[in-house]
């Protein structure tokens, strides 16, 4: 939807829908004349607006994030098989790995061997 921002006669700030009805008024006190519900103002509106489009990107990017963790214990969980010990190392770091006999697994960071 778009919104036509425009002033009017009282030097108040008009925000209209498309079909020309105003739908909100802030004069220079910040006083809204409408519904209670259209109180916001436009730093306010687009404060929000920017917040949830954050949100929807980053539950976005959670919810990729989530898919790709469940695959990899998936994986991880089958090449591994049960009751196994030992230590890997990962980008210059070691990492002791156990998993049990009903296939939990655990990997702790080390410092040393």
């Amino acid at each position: 939807m778009f919104l036509t921002i425009f002033h009017d006669s009282h030097r108040a700030v008009c925000i209209s829908n498309p079909g020309g009805n105003v739908i909100s008024t802030i004069t220079n006190h910040h006083r809204q004349k409408h519904h209670p519900m259209t109180a916001l103002d436009i730093e306010r509106r687009v404060a929000i607006s920017l917040a949830v489009g954050r949100y929807l990107r980053s539950a976005d990017r959670f919810n990729e994030a989530s898919k790709e963790f469940t695959g990899a214990c998936k994986s991880l969980r089958q090449k591994l098989g049960t009751e196994q010990r030992f230590v890997v190392q990962i980008d210059f770091k070691h990492y002791l790995v156990t998993s049990d006999r009903d296939g939990n697994f655990e990997v702790e960071h080390i410092q040393s061997i």
